[in-house]
């Protein structure tokens, strides 16, 4: 299992609320259709950091049984069918944007469905 993370941040003007419930969305969608290889995925509002210019932001996980899910990962987010659901964060979005593709914790099983219930306990969406 490997976490997919991704930072990123609305611009300055736009409604932090409006910015979340597309966000919400767009992993509600990306879950109710899953492209191969994709766990779980899950959003979570994050203090400052540097690698946004010490902007406030958005850290997504996404849980994969490989790397060679981020390909369909990409594509899924991506397609005609979700084309709207995803211009409506990324239209939003400052493009100081940062990811990373992380192992897990050794000793450790990721739970897939934890992170799932603690996106559906934030946001009342049920993925």
């Amino acid at each position: 299992m490997l976490a997919y993370m991704f930072w990123h941040a609305p611009y300055v003007d736009i409604d932090v609320s409006e910015y979340e419930k597309a966000l919400l969305g767009f992993h509600a969608d990306l879950m109710a259709d899953p492209p191969a290889r994709l766990e779980a995925s899950a959003t979570y509002q994050i203090s400052e950091v540097p690698w946004l210019n010490g902007l406030p932001g958005y850290e997504d996980w996404c849980f994969m049984t490989s790397s060679a899910a981020l390909d369909t990962l990409n594509n899924a987010a991506v397609r005609p069918e979700r084309w709207n659901v995803h211009a409506a964060v990324s239209s939003k979005t400052d493009f100081r944007t940062w990811w990373s593709l992380l192992p897990p914790a050794r000793g450790r099983e990721t739970n897939c469905r934890l992170a799932g219930n603690l996106v559906e306990a934030a946001s009342g969406y049920t993925i």
